[in-house]
């Protein structure tokens, strides 16, 4: 049972060039070797995943290594302090195994001192870059270390007849993956946008922590749309909820192929046409030309999403209407409301509204505004039960205000009288 709770330091201790932050354990329970859990900085609004290394009585202990700002102010808290940890997430090593061997490198190696703990002991192949990094192998017994330039690969293929359990470094949005509990929450999923082929994205760095929240260009990276049918969205359709694909292109017949594509998959409820990306026109026009090419291919609803930037926005949600959606998503963050407030006076469309949505209070903001929907992103970083609290903060928002539905409340902004001030 995963927890969110505030938990004293107990110690940060050197381990060779890492750290090993040690916390009361509360109420949280370790869970399964090769779970993490998200560690909040204090001061930092987005939390960290961290796998568990330790699981002495009445604590829980991370490896840690510096990295960036996140992971220095983990490393910087000082005993008697307090961190928020929620947890344990993912997936875990399965343990029903006759010969474990377990195999990793660097920061990689942090959930096998717990690992080896439940498994008796078991043989260990670690790699690091330098001496100094190779003192964390004290964390794990029956270990043999080797320093680059050697490589566990290279004394690993002399061995044979072992169930390898290996660790390396993941992407948070690849954990958050493995949450499908997550996904169900949600009345749909709408996936990352796709591309006719395959993209590798902006090179690192192209994500930036502020106060507020996050700051991103990831370029659309994405499997391209041979990948999406053929790998994800099989996966994808055993969450059980609606799956709404996002597409993007240069040109119109880059949108044409995708929705035709897609429009013969049953997984698929709607296509959301991304318009929104940098290498797209924001004339209305040409928005227009690329809804009609879509929807010349698919008989699936066709929902449009529109850029903050665009020189008319109204005008430009005027269009697409025109031209076939049957929908708008609006917008990344910047003027979110004032862009669904202007859009839905403008069509009386039905609004998928986002950018920045946390609280309750907020999706009520949005639903007034015009919003039909409201869709949730960055706040699931720091907060993977997201959809169900934001779900019953707004419950609690509508009833304070006499509203019986979220029917009740969408358009509400435009419903009201004027406002007089004294």
């Amino acid at each position: 049972m995963r927890r969110r709770e505030a938990l004293r330091v107990v110690a940060n201790e050197a381990v060779g060039a890492y750290v090993l932050l040690r916390v009361e354990r509360g109420r949280i329970e370790p869970g399964v070797p090769g779970q993490f859990f998200m560690l909040e900085a204090p001061g930092r609004p987005l939390p960290r995943p961290m796998s568990l290394c330790q699981a002495p009585p009445g604590e829980l202990a991370f490896l840690l290594e510096a990295v960036g700002p996140g992971t220095r102010a983990l490393c910087a808290v000082e005993p008697g302090d307090e961190l928020y940890v929620f947890g344990p997430l993912g997936n875990g090593y399965r343990l029903d195994i006759d010969r474990p061997l377990l195999v990793g490198g660097g920061i990689g190696v942090a959930p096998f001192p717990y690992l080896s703990q439940q498994l008796g002991g078991p043989p260990a192949l670690l790699g690091f870059r330098s001496g100094r990094h190779a003192e964390a192998a004290a964390l794990v017994p029956n270990a043999e270390v080797v320093v680059e330039p050697t490589l566990v690969t290279e004394p690993l293929a002399g061995l044979g007849g072992y169930d390898v359990l290996a660790c390396g470094p993941e992407p948070m949005l690849e954990a958050v993956r493995e949450l499908p509990e997550v996904a169900r929450a949600l009345d749909a999923f709408v996936t990352k946008t796709v591309t006719p082929l395959a993209r590798e994205g902006n090179r690192p760095v192209r994500i930036a922590e502020t106060e507020a929240g996050m700051l991103n260009s990831i370029g659309l990276e994405n499997p391209g749309i041979d990948g999406l049918l053929q790998q994800k969205l099989p996966r994808l359709a055993e969450l059980g909820v609606p799956l709404w694909v996002s597409v993007g292109g240069f040109a119109a017949p880059d949108y044409a192929e995708l929705c035709a594509a897609l429009d013969e998959r049953d997984e698929v409820a709607t296509i959301e046409l991304n318009l929104s990306c940098p290498n797209v026109e924001e004339a209305p026009e040409k928005a227009a030309e690329l809804v009609a090419a879509a929807r010349a291919r698919t008989s699936k609803p066709l929902y449009a999403k529109l850029s903050p930037a665009a020189t008319d926005l109204p005008d430009t949600a005027r269009a697409v209407q025109a031209a076939g959606a049957d929908g708008l998503s609006l917008v990344n963050t910047i003027l979110a409301l004032a862009a669904v407030y202007q859009c839905y006076r403008a069509t009386g469309m039905p609004i998928v509204g986002m950018g920045g949505i946390a609280t309750g209070r907020d999706a009520l903001e949005f639903l007034a505004a015009g919003a039909k929907a409201i869709a949730l992103g960055t706040v699931l970083f720091a907060d993977p039960d997201a959809p169900g609290r934001v779900r019953r903060e707004l419950a609690e928002e509508l009833t304070g205000r006499g509203l019986a539905s979220i029917e009740d409340a969408c358009g509400l902004a435009h419903r009201a009288g004027p406002v007089r001030v004294a």
